[in-house]
């Protein structure tokens, strides 16, 4: 039998109700493009998260409302990209057509975070680097290093 390369036809197209639903299992799902999938998360993504919220909170003010990484957020394109390398600029590009005003993207096996001040608009900043809050969070700094220690 022949292959004609054509991908096989979905059986379903998943929607946000059916994320929704997804089992409280300890796994984050997220939708991508009609399908659920599991994003890989840890302690060690857990922590790095936890230490970032802790140095921000004292500086959020009451303009903005802060959350962590295992809050889902409804964006433009219906979609929440998965972690994967390939898909995180379309997460980037994503979150600026949702509204967002900056991106930080944390890199720990490279020490590194990636801040996104437009969808093309990237500062690399690593382990020795301040991240600062800019316009948005007055005040805030830290080096990147401490975020990964």
């Amino acid at each position: 039998m022949a292959t004609t390369g054509a991908k096989p036809k979905r059986e379903r197209w998943y929607t946000e109700q059916d994320l929704l639903n997804m089992p409280d299992d300890g796994r984050k799902y997220e939708l991508v493009d009609g399908t659920i999938q599991v994003v890989p998360t840890g302690a060690r993504h857990g922590m790095i998260g936890f230490r970032l919220a802790n140095k921000v909170s004292p500086f959020i003010t009451d303009r903005y409302e802060g959350f962590d990484s295992s809050t889902g957020f409804r964006v433009v394109g219906g979609n929440s990209p998965t972690e994967d390398p390939k898909d995180l600029m379309q997460k980037v590009f994503e979150y600026f057509e949702s509204g967002s005003r900056e991106v930080w993207l944390l890199f720990p096996e490279r020490k590194q975070v990636h801040r996104y001040t437009a969808p093309l608009e990237l500062e690399v900043l690593n382990e020795n680097d301040l991240l600062t809050g800019g316009e948005l969070l007055p005040g805030f700094e830290v080096r990147v290093k401490e975020l990964f220690e």
